[in-house]
């Protein structure tokens, strides 16, 4: 069994999509190979060829791996466009690849993702557990499922306004982070606008530390460095 220790230790985890005309692998390793996970976005956007050269940079990136950043890949939503989905899961067949985020919303896709990328049994019972009767406070949430690991180390809390009342404020984030440990998975905050002032990104990673929070998702490379200081 997985016991916590033993999970990846994630204090920094920045989202960014490939870039379409520069070499990948350097852009990884001159830009974020401090942080402590990478989520690389391929979900589909407007676009003619429904992202296939998003994820055609991705298999770029993952066949010059490793890289010190575990790596973890956001898909297409299976709700809004399920063949979309089908193709970026996929991508999960990877051996470089570490996981990938799943949105509760979607529902326990876990099954259908053990079906396409053919790599046993994804995570263990307990870490499944996770996925099925969701609680109301995870229904808006995300969780990493980490496949070199065989489980689900975090949960993924996205909030707009840090601290504001009609979010429930500061009580209601540390109650998420309560209820992620009572659930044996860690709590990552995910702000969904970046903050560019120092002082008060600062300000805001303290105090998602003591309320409970492992790490944060993070918009901007420079902030990387202030996350792993604050969550280690």
């Amino acid at each position: 069994m997985t016991v916590q220790n033993q999970l990846p230790r994630i204090r920094s985890i920045i989202r960014f999509t490939l870039p379409k005309f520069f070499d990948p692998e350097t852009y990884i390793w001159n830009r974020f190979s401090s942080a402590d996970a990478i989520l690389v976005d391929i979900r589909k956007r407007d676009d003619i060829s429904n992202g296939e050269w998003r994820r055609d940079r991705l298999y770029e990136a993952l066949d010059k791996a490793p890289y010190k950043p575990r790596i973890y890949v956001e898909v297409t939503s299976r709700r809004k466009h399920p063949d979309v989905w089908l193709r970026d899961i996929a991508t999960c067949r990877h051996p470089q690849l570490h996981g990938f985020l799943m949105n509760l919303k979607d529902g326990d896709v876990l099954r259908d993702v053990e079906k396409i990328v053919q790599r046993g049994k994804l995570v263990e019972d307990r870490s499944r557990a996770l996925t099925k009767g969701v609680s109301p406070a995870f229904k808006d949430a995300s969780v990493l499922v980490d496949i070199e690991k065989k489980s689900i180390p975090y949960v993924i809390f996205k909030y707009h306004n840090f601290g504001a009342r009609r979010e429930g404020g500061w009580n209601h984030l540390n109650d998420l982070a309560n209820k992620a440990n009572a659930a044996n998975v860690m709590a990552l905050g995910w702000r969904s606008r970046p903050i560019r002032r120092y002082r008060e990104l600062e300000r805001e990673m303290i105090t998602l530390k003591e309320l409970g929070f492992a790490g944060v998702v993070l918009h901007d490379s420079d902030q990387i460095e202030l996350a792993n200081k604050i969550f280690s």
